[in-house]
């Protein structure tokens, strides 16, 4: 638990905290650039994000596995997983170059989308590095990274918006982050690539694409959870309606973080005492489930209560509609917290490729309910289609571990 409680310090004073200045960098944004260039933004952002998925494909949470549990040593194992991530980001960049502009008829848009699809594969090949550290408890450089890569952000932004109000300028601030953050995390990986002797197996690429095949799709349906809401709308609405749902979408989403925070911390554990004590697992998932759920509890309905007068505040009178949005979103906080739980427990065990089927299942749910009540209830429509497929992919979860996990050990009952 000393571990645990290390890594959640590092994860809470710099991820969090890094977080928290990009999120000054949005309540600025959307109060200065208004709801239909702030909209304009976040929907080239949403569909630049929602095409990198294929550049994770699960491999950045395989990778940090296998660091933990020792097993990275092995050259042909990097090997498979450099070639298969290196292959990704051309696909992936290929297929948002042809395809992303089709999602907009918006001039604007379009051109955001080219510099903000540049930041989007520069933040993936980050992240994917930044998985060699996690999986050796080194949440201090993750935390790190993340708040410089923010604090670059912050400083250009901030200075550049009150000086000379563009959304294009604040674009170029993300892709400069981006920069930055890639090649600090590459000089803070550098040992691994001085030691590193690339030996390609055939068999070993199949393993790495087995493996990563149900992670990958797990990572496809969350993405399109979280951003798909955001195209719809501005397919079938406009910019300023994604501006007015992007603004508290910001919100929970940086409330989501703390499910990412403590998972984070309690993975590296949890992949120890899969494999050497199997009470001591079940202790810590046990801990790892009140801890989510008091946590997820309280931020929801503290936010609930004041979200009236955090919205205006924050963002500005003319985002006084965004309140409802926010409210009704925040009705999701313990489904996806205890979500994330069950998705870390499955992923140490091995059984990550059983959740594949209610992850499509709650996407598809998604997609539909979005366009079915988009067009007749508006961005508070895109709020409820949310709560409901996080609902759904709870509930697969919690089928999935009843049956794999939980039903299999004494020590629950």
């Amino acid at each position: 638990m000393k571990v645990v409680w290390n890594n959640i310090k590092w994860l809470i004073t710099g991820q969090l905290a890094s977080r928290l200045i990009k999120g000054v960098v949005v309540i600025i944004a959307a109060r200065i650039l208004g709801t239909e260039l702030f909209g304009s933004f976040n929907l080239a952002l949403s569909i630049a994000a929602a095409f990198m998925l294929l550049n994770d494909f699960g491999l950045d949470m395989l990778l940090m596995r296998e660091v933990a549990k020792g097993e990275s040593k092995d050259p042909q194992y990097l090997t498979a997983l450099f070639i298969i991530k290196t292959g990704l980001l051309f696909i992936s960049a290929a297929v948002l170059l042809i395809f992303g502009p089709l999602l907009s008829s918006s001039i604007l848009v379009k051109n955001l989308l080219a510099i903000l699809g540049a930041s989007s594969i520069l933040d993936t090949l980050r992240d994917f590095h930044l998985s060699f550290a996690r999986g050796q408890n080194k949440m201090n450089v993750d935390a790190i990274n993340q708040t410089i890569v923010n604090g670059v952000i912050f400083v250009i932004s901030t200075t550049g918006l009150f000086l000379y109000p563009s959304v294009f300028l604040l674009a170029y601030a993300y892709l400069l982050g981006s920069f930055v953050g890639l090649l600090i995390t590459l000089f803070d990986v550098r040992t691994y690539y001085y030691t590193l002797k690339l030996h390609y197996n055939y068999s070993m690429l199949q393993r790495v694409i087995k493996e990563s095949l149900p992670l990958g799709l797990s990572t496809a349906c969350i993405t399109i959870l979280l951003y798909a809401d955001i195209i719809i709308i501005g397919t079938l609405r406009d910019t300023t309606s994604v501006g007015l749902y992007a603004a508290p979408m910001k919100l929970i989403q940086l409330l989501y973080v703390g499910a990412g925070l403590i998972a984070t911390a309690y993975l590296p554990l949890l992949s120890q005492q899969a494999s050497t004590s199997q009470k001591n697992f079940i202790t810590t998932i046990r801990s790892f489930l009140f801890i989510s759920i008091i946590t997820s509890i309280g931020i929801a309905v503290t936010s609930f209560f004041i979200a009236p007068y955090v919205i205006p505040l924050l963002f500005g009178n003319t985002y006084t509609s965004s309140v409802y949005v926010l409210q009704i979103l925040l009705g999701s906080m313990p489904f996806v917290y205890v979500s994330t739980v069950l998705g870390y427990v499955l992923l140490v065990r091995n059984h990550q490729n059983k959740m594949v089927p209610f992850l499509i299942i709650g996407t598809s749910a998604n997609l539909l309910l979005n366009v079915l009540f988009i067009g007749k209830l508006g961005i508070e429509g895109a709020a409820v289609a949310n709560v409901i497929s996080q609902i759904i992919n709870f509930v697969g979860y919690y089928i999935v571990c009843t049956k794999y996990i939980i039903n299999s050990h004494e020590y629950f009952s």
